[in-house]
């Protein structure tokens, strides 16, 4: 007989079962959506352009895939960095919002993002616990 616990984890297992079963869904509609139109949507290219342009500004400081070397909650507190200082402006009046300086904090926080993705995607073995 099955006890409430073990009903509730069950249930809770289920939902989350749900849940990825519905996002691989989603995974294959924008697969498909690539594979009929041959481009992503145009704000998604326009986003993917201005992180390309933040992180090739940097290749020449740092060099290309720096963040290959770093340590994920590293890369996580800049993360969180940026989207502290994208939720500052966002807050601002009227008068004080720079348009730029926010777009440019969500481009940041989606480097950050997408290293972390990449570096999640592509690892054997942990990384040292500090970038340089």
């Amino acid at each position: 007989m099955e006890t409430q616990f073990e009903r509730e984890v069950r249930e809770i297992v289920e939902k989350a079962k749900a849940g990825i079963d519905a996002l691989e869904r989603k995974v294959r509609e924008s697969e498909q959506y690539m594979r009929d139109t041959g481009t992503p949507r145009s704000s998604l290219y326009e986003f993917a352009l201005a992180m390309e342009a933040v992180l090739s500004s940097h290749d020449i400081m740092k060099g290309r895939d720096g963040w290959k070397e770093c340590a994920n909650g590293w890369l996580m507190a800049q993360m969180y960095r940026q989207f502290d200082a994208l939720g500052m402006e966002l807050r601002r009046s009227k008068e004080e919002f720079k348009l730029e300086y926010a777009m440019k904090q969500a481009v940041d926080v989606a480097n950050f993002a997408m290293m972390i993705y990449d570096n999640l995607r592509t690892r054997t073995e942990p990384p040292d616990p500090y970038c340089f």
